[in-house]
């Protein structure tokens, strides 16, 4: 069973709310026991990414955009005109709790928000990181860190 495969099969339980039991709804399905244990935290992860696609989709049509660049691109949103689309659409918070969109406080969407900004802010540090790396392989006219001498 290729990844795409599992992927395309765990949409089927992406209906469930809950990550953990949509992922054991799914592991539930399959016949050996054993399997189902030592699948048990791949699948969860698969699931946590398909679950989260499908958030981040309706967040897109939403808030407008694809969920990259910068904020400054995206038109300003009638939130509450747009609720009903974020029905049933949760989102992961720092205590590792699900939130329901519509339901969270904004204590929630603010930690959500500082989350993905450290999140952010660790992306940039890594851009920085190659960048000065591609830089260093420019300067010395070789085609990798390896090849520089010290």
């Amino acid at each position: 069973m290729t990844t795409e495969t599992i992927t395309v099969v765990l949409a089927d339980f992406a209906d469930i709310v809950d990550v953990d039991e949509a992922s054991w709804a799914y592991l539930n399905a399959l016949q050996e026991d054993e399997l189902r244990v030592k699948l048990f935290p791949y699948v969860r992860h698969e699931m946590a990414s398909v679950k989260r696609a499908r958030v981040r989709a309706v967040e897109a049509h939403v808030f407008g955009g694809n969920g990259d660049g910068p904020s400054a691109e995206r038109m300003p949103v009638d939130l509450l005109a747009n609720r009903l689309l974020l029905i049933g659409q949760t989102f992961v918070v720092s205590d590792g709790s699900r939130v329901p969109w519509l339901e969270a406080t904004a204590a929630q969407h603010r930690d959500r928000a500082d989350m993905q900004r450290r999140l952010a802010g660790q992306c940039l540090v890594d851009v920085e990181r190659h960048e000065q790396a591609a830089d260093l392989i420019e300067a010395h006219n070789v085609s990798c860190l390896d090849e520089i001498d010290s």
